[in-house]
C-alpha cells in the first residue's frame, strides 16, 4: 500500500481507488507531482456521498471522545475514524470539506 499527498493530505492508494470505483471515476495518479487528481465535475457526486454520510451511525471512543464508524460503509470499515473520512473528501471536494460543513 502507498500513500500520495492531496491538498498536503495523506491519501491511501487502496481507499482512493475504491472510491474512485464508487464514483464510477478513474483515479490518476500524477507521478510527476505524486498527487491523485479527480475532475471538479465529481462535486456533485461527491456532496451526495456526504449527504448519505449524515445517516450513518458513529459512535464516540470513551477515552478520546471522536467518533468512529459504528459499521462499514462505503469501502471505510467499522471502527474508521470520522476524521480519517473527512480527510477523504478534504482531498477530493474541489472546495474540501469546510465547503460541506
Amino acid at each position: 500500500m502507498k500513500n500520495h499527498f492531496k491538498n498536503g493530505i495523506i491519501v491511501d492508494d487502496d481507499v482512493a481507488i475504491q472510491m474512485g470505483q464508487i464514483l464510477n471515476i478513474e483515479a490518476r495518479h500524477d507521478e510527476a507531482n505524486n498527487i491523485f487528481e479527480t475532475s471538479q465535475t465529481l462535486d456533485s457526486q461527491i456532496e451526495q456521498l456526504w449527504n448519505d454520510l449524515r445517516d450513518v451511525p458513529f459512535e464516540e471512543d470513551n477515552d478520546t471522545q471522536e467518533l468512529y464508524l459504528a459499521h462499514d460503509w462505503q469501502v471505510f470499515t467499522k471502527g474508521t475514524w470520522r476524521e480519517t473520512i473527512w480527510l477523504w473528501f478534504d482531498a477530493y471536494h474541489s472546495k474540501g470539506v469546510a465547503s460541506l460543513l
